[in-house]
């Protein structure tokens, strides 16, 4: 089961943080901290907000590489190099959805969701996030 801790402090976020491979790091999540021990090097204490600004940015990273298919005015299909898997993306009045796994998980954990299909999206009509498309599209 995907928790919050799960999907925003991992061990693969940690290893892409400190620059090392996933397997050799180990981390405590605590109140408002993530202690983070690679092998070989001290343990290193790391905000939340770190992880989260992380969270963001490896979805914007990994954005640049998606295929999107115009369907209609609202429907997008969206294929990863690494996959030959397509998502839809669909525009619903000020919001929009994916069928991504990433998506559900953002959407059940953090009640508002993200994925990097959704990134490239945005980007490709001039907007830099989630906020900056909904804000536009309320005024």
């Amino acid at each position: 089961m995907t928790t919050r801790e799960k999907l925003i402090y991992s061990k693969t976020a940690a290893s892409r943080m400190l620059n090392c491979l996933p397997h050799q790091v180990s981390i405590e999540v605590w109140d408002k901290i993530v202690l983070a021990k690679a092998k070989g090097r001290r343990p290193t204490f790391m905000s939340k907000k770190a992880f989260q600004q992380h969270f963001v940015e490896i979805r914007k990273q990994k954005a640049v590489d998606v295929s999107l298919y115009q369907q209609s005015e609202a429907e997008w299909l969206a294929q990863s190099p690494d996959s030959k898997t397509y998502h839809n993306i669909e525009i619903i009045n000020n919001r929009i959805r994916c069928t991504c796994e990433d998506y559900r998980n953002q959407q059940q954990i953090l009640g508002n969701a993200c994925c990097k299909h959704i990134y490239s999206l945005l980007f490709q009509n001039g907007f830099d996030s989630l906020r900056d498309f909904q804000s536009r599209e309320a005024a």
